[in-house]
This record gives structure tokens, C-alpha cells and sequence, in this order.
């Protein structure tokens, strides 16, 4: 910072925007995964390796449809950090089913989750025909 000025010095900008472009590229598949659970027919799911693997999917058709820009978006590291937040958030949890693992998503959480996503990224938006519309950075 500049005196008392606030505004960031010339070499904190780059960062600042570097930081954003990460953010962004997190909530973007945040957004869809969350899409995915709340459109999705299963009630439960296979356990996160797998899950990955499927979100990841569901990622790659909306860079398909054009409702996604950034290839970024497909990196199994974001998606597995999304999974583990929506673990962390009570929308997502383990349970035991005939011995097996799985993952069981909580609806109304993942519904919030949405909700808040909207609140705070006014861009995103809801299209009833399943396209997403996401922001551009703006931070």
C-alpha cells in the first residue's frame, strides 16, 4: 500500500489477479459439481475416486455445450478439492451400504450452496435448459 492511499502497489496487482483467475476456475467447477448432484437421478454415488472421475465428466460435456470457457476447470485437483469442501459443508457424506462405500448427497445443503454461490457471484445463473452461464473474472 501506498501511503494512505488504498490502493496495492504495481507489483501486488499481478498477484492479486493470479490469485482470482485460481478462485474463479475452483468456484466454476464448484458451481457445476454442485449442478451435478442437484440434477443427478442416484441417490447414492461411488466412493471419490470414482466421483471425481464422473464430475470430471459432467465438467468436460459443459466445456462441450459452451457453458464453460476454461479447460482448467477439468483439473482432478479442483475437482477433488470441491468434493472434499462439499464433505467438509455437510452437503456431501460417506455412508456404508452392503458393505460398500459410498457418497450420499444432502439436497437441500447442495441447494444452499447454489444459492450462495448466486448471492455472491451475482453472474452465475440459472438456465432452465441446463446450460450454465458463468462469470468472467471480475474480482
Amino acid at each position: 500500500m501506498e501511503g494512505t492511499n488504498l490502493m496495492p502497489l504495481p507489483t501486488a496487482i499481478d498477484k492479486f489477479e493470479f490469485l482470482s483467475s485460481l478462485l474463479l476456475h475452483f468456484l466454476e467447477s464448484y458451481y457445476v459439481i454442485c449442478q451435478y448432484f442437484l440434477h443427478s437421478e442416484q441417490e447414492f454415488h461411488p466412493p471419490c475416486k470414482k466421483l471425481s472421475l464422473q464430475c470430471q465428466g459432467y465438467i468436460e460435456n459443459a466445456l462441450l455445450e459452451n457453458s464453460l470457457s476454461d479447460y482448467r476447470c477439468l483439473s482432478l485437483d479442483i475437482v477433488n478439492n470441491c468434493l472434499a469442501f462439499l464433505v467438509n459443508q455437510h452437503a456431501l457424506s460417506t455412508i456404508s451400504k452392503d458393505g460398500e462405500s459410498l457418497m450420499h448427497p444432502n439436497h437441500p445443503n447442495i441447494s444452499n450452496i447454489l444459492l450462495d454461490l448466486e448471492v455472491f457471484l451475482p453472474a452465475f445463473e440459472k438456465n432452465n435448459y441446463s446450460r450454465l452461464s458463468l462469470p468472467a473474472a471480475k474480482l
